[in-house]
């Protein structure tokens, strides 16, 4: 787990806490507002309430995760590639190889980003920083090897 997961996974649990907190305290006034109340049609409508309100924190947990995970690392370019790698490569090379080219990615990036420098700049960042990711894993070789299998089988 990189640090920003890490500081991903610590604010969703803030977040969470800060949610529960909330609904605990408005599911307790309501709580408290039962044990006062004698009248039967006030008490009904006051537990509706209280399952309504129940029903509203539980969506609002479930809303605080998808807004931590939509805006996850899989949004940050290069990510993906790194989380794929991370299978098929040791930390090591990772951390020497891959993860400087993924960060100047992410800088060039969000530099342009920031600048408003428009999509098709964004674009050619991708696509110079994607043949950059490549030629590190060694596609290029295998590709150019199999170019060079392709021109012997077929005579050409």
């Amino acid at each position: 787990m990189n640090l920003k997961q890490k500081i991903l996974k610590e604010n969703l649990e803030e977040l969470n806490n800060t949610y529960l907190e909330q609904s605990a305290n408005r599911l307790e006034k309501i709580d408290q507002q039962l044990s006062l109340v004698s009248n039967a049609e006030e008490r009904a409508r006051l537990e509706e309430l209280f399952q309504l309100e129940r029903k509203k924190a539980l969506l609002e947990h479930k809303a605080s995760l998808k807004l931590v995970f939509s805006n996850s690392l899989n949004n940050d370019p290069g990510q993906s590639l790194l989380n794929i790698l991370e299978y098929f490569v040791s930390e090591k090379n990772l951390e020497n190889t891959f993860f400087p080219l993924v960060a100047d990615w992410q800088e060039e990036y969000f530099n342009a980003q920031d600048e408003k420098r428009g999509r098709f700049k964004l674009a050619c960042i991708h696509i110079r920083h994607s043949w950059a990711f490549a030629q590190a894993c060694g596609l290029m070789a295998v590709l150019r090897l199999f170019c060079v299998a392709f021109i012997k089988f077929t005579g050409k």
